[in-house]
């Protein structure tokens, strides 16, 4: 509208010395390209106004003292308008049904600007509640801010006396520019969408009962959905599942019936379901095995119960043999001492106490004092043997001998020093059984210095049978710190050390 022409037109009906039928005629012509405008123009306009220099009304009729818009007059609106070039100012009423639109015009004849009139659109603004009351989220309680200037007008759809105590809420809060996306108005919670540009701000408030309302029904929806896919594939798993599991249920209750060797049997002869699978057959199958199995375990246990009793029967009758020793022994150590043969009759006696505490003696646990004993009886018997050959000494420096240590810890050492020192020698060897203690740990050690090991092997459970077996009791009954050591310099000294920790001690109570 700011056409050459239309400002020619105003221009002349500024002319105060034009006679009234030029100016009617130029009114006319104004008013048609004001109307030619406004039917190319948004249906929200309602009225359009033009006023000249000398507030002559040039558009509709329209007093420069009526109201324009609720209480805003005329007046009062043309005197927001600053005297130079601007946007225009923009004027709403209170629940934004209408809206006024004011702006100077310029002329800019001659490079000079030149205040020629003001034009005023009133426009019906409903189309902004319209809008929103068209929307997918729309309630009465939502609320709809606009910001212009300094100005905020609201519609709450509902309730237009809410305006004012909402109105007053918000009065410090820029909503475009809000961090926390909520707010609480009047006790209320609500949800903000805002938008803003260079000339308007504007917010629209959602209760969030009706939020959390949508997101309700979302999820009613979703698991209605859900229910309607997941059932015919339930009832298809159920199906299959059926046709899996029936077979071994059957297999199932007939293998707790079995009660008897006529049942197995039978299980035995089981076949797999008609409507099986290979793996459901596989499991028959493997039934059938296990069915054979447990006869044929049945029968060897029956056998091995009777030739169990045939060798109970036999180990009595072997109990006999020990007893017929032990009289030996004792007939030739009284007549060794009827003809005064003293070596005999010790190595009789030691040989007696030797065999009694290998053979009756039942006890996995003995005391030091009893293991001592065993290499007394021992050592005494291999004294005689090897007389001049060999120099045995035992050196105490422990006076409690009631711990406790597993039988034969002592004496299969000692009698490895006579089997691969004395009997490998043909010089006279010294062996030594060497007990003692420190602070935290007993000692025992069998030194001597015959051949010993040119090559140690590099555990002492690799150096023999007899070594690996005192070692894995030793640790059984004493734990992982007590060690057996082997060290040997040959023909010079070979030494096997016991650790024992005084923590792992038991004693023999009295």
């Amino acid at each position: 509208m700011a056409n050459e022409t239309f400002q020619n037109l105003l221009l002349q009906s500024n002319e105060e010395t034009r006679p009234s039928p030029d100016k009617y005629s130029i009114t006319k012509d104004i008013r048609t390209i004001i109307q030619n405008a406004t039917l190319t123009a948004d249906s929200s306009i309602i009225s359009v106004y033009l006023f000249n220099k000398q507030e002559e009304s040039l558009a509709n009729t329209l007093s420069t003292r009526e109201q324009l818009l609720g209480d805003l007059s005329f007046e009062q609106a043309f005197t927001t308008l600053p005297d130079t070039p601007s946007p225009g100012q923009w004027f709403f009423s209170n629940e934004l049904n209408q809206a006024i639109f004011m702006q100077k015009i310029f002329s800019s004849e001659q490079l000079k600007l030149e205040y020629q009139g003001v034009i005023i659109f009133l426009l019906n603004t409903t189309f902004i509640r319209n809008t929103f009351e068209n929307g997918a989220n729309f309630t009465k309680d939502n609320i709809y801010t606009l910001s212009y200037g300094k100005e905020t007008h609201i519609t709450t759809f509902n309730d237009p006396d809410k305006t004012t105590t909402i109105q007053q809420e918000l009065a410090n809060v820029n909503l475009a520019k809000q961090d926390n996306k909520i707010i609480k108005i009047a006790g209320k919670k609500y949800y903000i969408v805002s938008t803003e540009n260079s000339t308007f701000q504007s917010a629209y408030l959602v209760p969030d009962d009706e939020i959390l309302k949508q997101l309700i029904q979302l999820e009613i929806l979703f698991i209605l959905v859900l229910l309607i896919l997941i059932y015919p594939l339930y009832q298809g798993i159920k199906k299959i599942s059926k046709r899996l599991t029936d077979p071994i249920i059957e297999l199932a209750a007939k293998m707790r019936n079995v009660t008897d060797e006529e049942d197995l049997k039978a299980l035995k002869k089981l076949t797999p379901h008609s409507q099986s699978h290979d793996e459901v057959a596989i499991l028959y199958h493997g039934f059938q095995d296990m069915a054979s199995q447990l006869s044929q375990l049945i029968e060897e246990n029956y056998k091995g119960k009777i030739l169990s009793q045939e060798m109970e029967f036999k180990a009595l009758q072997a109990q006999l043999d020990p007893h017929f020793l032990y009289n030996t022994l004792d007939s030739i150590y009284w007549l060794a001492l009827e003809n005064d043969d003293e070596k005999i009759a010790q190595m009789a006696l030691s040989l007696a106490l030797l065999f009694r505490k290998k053979i009756n003696n039942d006890a996995e646990v003995i005391t030091l004092d009893d293991e001592l004993q065993l290499v007394d009886a021992y050592t005494n018997i291999q004294m005689i043997r090897f007389e001049n050959r060999v120099h045995y000494q035992k050196r105490l420096e422990l006076a409690d001998l009631t711990l406790q240590l597993p039988k034969f810890l002592i004496q299969p050492l000692v009698e490895n020093a006579f089997k691969y020192a004395v009997e490998k020698s043909a010089k006279p060897v010294e062996i030594t059984l060497y007990i003692h203690e420190t602070a935290a740990d007993i000692w025992l050690e069998v030194l001597d210095n015959g051949r010993g090991f040119s090559q140690l092997p590099p555990q002492p459970s690799q150096s023999g049978i007899g070594l690996k077996n005192i070692e894995a009791r030793l640790k059984l009954f004493f734990g992982e710190e007590a060690t057996l050591k082997i060290v040997s310099e040959p023909f010079v000294a070979t030494s096997v050390t016991i650790k024992i920790p005084k923590s792992q001690i038991r004693r023999k109570s009295s």
